[in-house]
């Protein structure tokens, strides 16, 4: 669940988002998508690329209208990614850590 590369990606947007506003754009608010791993129309669920893992696995869905058999299975697992646990932080803190320092995810 380490994604110090997310981490870092945030960092820089929200460092140049932070140079934006203090040049007077208006910036009301940001949203970090996608906080968690979903389907993507071209790459499906291969890709994961949210704050928040699922775990899941491929399974038989007898209520799918298609590929049935390779489904992502109903027993999904959630766990936070550091970026997650670096956003939160950032969050608090009004501040924009440095995800080098950073410790990462503590719960």
């Amino acid at each position: 669940l380490l994604d110090y590369e997310r981490c870092n990606y945030y960092r820089d947007y929200l460092g140049n988002l932070s140079i934006a506003a203090g040049a007077g754009a208006g910036v009301d608010a940001y949203f970090a998508w996608s906080l968690m791993d979903n389907f993507e129309w071209e790459r499906g669920y291969v890709e994961r690329f949210g704050t928040i893992f699922n775990d899941f696995g491929f399974g038989n869905d007898p209520n799918a209208a298609a590929n049935q058999d390779s489904q992502p299975t109903t027993d999904q697992t959630r766990y936070r990614k550091d970026s997650s646990c670096w956003y939160e932080q950032v969050y608090t803190s009004n501040s924009l850590v440095d995800p080098a320092t950073f410790a990462g995810c503590s719960k």
